[in-house]
């Protein structure tokens, strides 16, 4: 049988290689194109989540700075991608978390009158205080759009090429307060997994000293910068402070505030490699420095920072004593004289409080002239969260006539074994015997105690502060995002649980928000605010660079959750967007005058 011209089975072979071929280039496609963006979508996931965690790490830094409480903060430094079958993956995708270097944080400025010449010495010496920056640097196969982020100063900035992005609010000025956390330490971390940053106190701010311009110059704050774009940093930082002048300084950026101005300075130190300590810098009296026999003298001793100092060593008329935990030792005054309290040898003016001690007789006050005493009830009453005023009268003790103008001295201890602090002025000056201070409760939380003190000539009084629980309000808020219909948009909803045992009501919200298209909120006719369905509030709100606060009286009952919804998210041409991945700073404000915020992430 002749099978040379037999072409039968021709087709089905041609047809077989070219069903291969096509599956070949099929695969090959989805190798080229659809594996690249699917990775890129894990490495966009990744870039988010890191965004969160650094936040986080921002969040515990400041904890750390103003509380003492230290708490261990995970950064995911890279991304695996997901397993496939015939298809091939890239190497994981790296990361680098790293310190920059030190530099030194300026504060220029004088110690405003009314502060113990002590602290005004010791601030002519100059002191230093060094911080670095924080910055972690993502190498993506694919996401070319991912940001370095960078944390200084209390603010997390995302580095792009093109731009520089404030990704959190800044602390340093708030009003009439300074407060500067310098980071030290060093970290060098490269690879995939996650590594623990363990932020750890070296000193925390436990109280401020009055600061102002010298001769009319401003008070300047210069904060050295490790970005790569010190002059897009410093248009942000401008923005946020819109009353102050930002300028660039080299590698810093320049704050100026109103010379004219006093500002309450705060100043503490963090470590993110195991901690540290600080030393002993110079001494204040707690109380007056003039005293009778068989009264209690004491002394604080203070680091650079002007925080206490724990376990430090101090020399009271040639016997050496121990400081506390809040820094303090005390001693009866024995005989009439002059009593030394001295630091680190007392070389220098600033190492030294002089106590001048007269003989008792007559009672144990014969010699006195000066009466101090607080006006206000004793317990004073302190809500947490909260600011207040302590009034203190200076008379004549003969005469009971008021004392104009003279130098009262400020002091506090805590009762108990709180390391949480309140906040007041070291000194006040210049009134008409008598004076009105700020009182702030500061860190301190429900059921605190502190001892306040008021010294002025020979005569000291002591007021108690009880720090109280805030009024009953809504506590937890959490968030959910869920596409809004299929014409884009996002809808926020958010729960808020009142766990008290009363009512409470919300008189309005604020919103601000990262993704800086996201506009407004906005469809008229239809609702952009509900609390569980009901009601709404057709209003535009601005969310992009400035809070606007909605209005509205949701009540919530004792034991309740309200959910809230946002939703029809548009950019400025009126367009709905897709706010999934962006985050939302949400802030509740209550009748009772309490607020809180929140920052929310919108899921995908």
């Amino acid at each position: 049988m002749d099978f040379r011209h037999d072409r039968r089975g021709q087709s089905v072979v041609v047809g077989t290689v070219i069903l291969f071929g096509f599956l070949i280039l099929a695969m090959a496609a989805y190798q080229a194109q659809f594996v690249p963006a699917e990775n890129d979508e894990v490495e966009f996931e990744h870039s988010q989540q890191v965004e969160g965690e650094f936040l986080d790490l921002r969040n515990a830094i400041l904890r750390a700075g103003s509380t003492g409480a230290a708490q261990s903060q995970s950064v995911q430094l890279g991304v695996r991608y997901p397993q496939r079958t015939l298809f091939l993956n890239p190497p994981p995708a790296t990361g680098t978390l790293e310190t920059t270097g030190a530099d030194p944080v300026e504060v220029n400025g004088t110690i405003a009158s009314g502060a113990h010449e002590n602290v005004d010495a010791f601030w002519a010496t100059n002191p230093q205080f060094n911080t670095t920056s924080l910055r972690y640097t993502p190498s993506y196969n694919e996401y070319d759009g991912g940001p370095r982020l960078l944390y200084e100063h209390s603010v997390v900035a995302a580095e792009f090429d093109d731009a520089l992005l404030l990704r959190s609010d800044q602390t340093v000025v708030r009003d009439d307060r300074i407060a500067v956390t310098t980071l030290r330490g060093a970290v060098s971390e490269n690879g995939v997994e996650a590594q623990s940053v363990d932020p750890e106190t070296i000193t925390r701010r436990r109280g401020t000293v009055p600061i102002t311009g010298s001769g009319g110059d401003p008070v300047e704050i210069v904060l050295p910068t490790a970005a790569g774009n010190t002059t897009a940093l410093r248009d942000r930082w401008q923005a946020e402070l819109p009353g102050a002048t930002v300028t660039e300084d080299g590698d810093a950026i320049r704050i100026a505030l109103d010379g004219t101005e006093t500002y309450r300075l705060g100043l503490s130190a963090v470590a993110v490699d195991g901690g540290g300590t600080t030393d002993p810098a110079y001494v204040v009296p707690v109380g007056g420095e003039n005293a009778v026999v068989g009264d209690s003298i004491g002394v604080e001793v203070r680091d650079k920072y002007n925080n206490p100092v724990a376990d430090a060593q101090v020399s009271i008329d040639g016997t050496t004593h121990r400081t506390g935990s809040d820094g303090r030792v005390s001693t009866e005054a024995g005989a009439a004289g002059t009593i030394d309290a001295t630091i680190n040898g007392g070389g220098e003016s600033y190492e030294l409080v002089t106590f001048d001690v007269s003989a008792a007789g007559g009672g144990g006050g014969a010699n006195r002239t000066f009466r101090v005493d607080w006006q206000d009830a004793d317990p004073k009453q302190l809500t947490e969260g909260t600011d207040d005023t302590l009034t203190v009268e200076v008379t004549d003790r003969d005469t009971s006539e008021p004392i104009n103008d003279a130098s009262i001295d400020y002091s506090f201890s805590a009762a108990g074994n709180s390391m949480r602090s309140i906040d007041i002025p070291l000194a006040t000056g210049n009134h008409d015997g008598t004076a009105t201070i700020d009182l702030s409760s500061n860190d301190a939380q429900a059921g605190d105690e502190f001892d306040v003190y008021a010294a002025a000539g020979d005569d000291v009084d002591v007021i108690r502060v009880e720090i109280t629980a805030t009024p009953t309000m809504a506590s937890d808020a959490e968030i959910t995002g869920s596409q809004a219909g299929a014409g884009g948009g996002s809808e926020v909803e958010f729960d808020v649980s009142n766990n008290g045992n009363n009512p409470v009501e919300i008189r309005a919200i604020s919103l601000d928000s990262t993704d800086s298209s996201a506009t407004v909120v906005s469809r008229s006719g239809n609702p952009e605010l509900e609390f569980d369905g009901a009601g709404s509030l057709d209003q535009n709100i601005q969310i992009s660079g400035t809070e606007f606060a909605l209005d509205t009286n949701e009540s919530i009952s004792a034991g309740a959750t309200s959910t809230g919804t946002l939703d029809r998210f548009r950019d400025g041409g009126g367009s709905q967007i897709d706010m999934s991945g962006q985050q939302v700073t949400l802030t509740l404000y209550f009748t009772d005058g309490s607020e809180r915020t929140y920052t929310l992430s919108i899921p995908n």
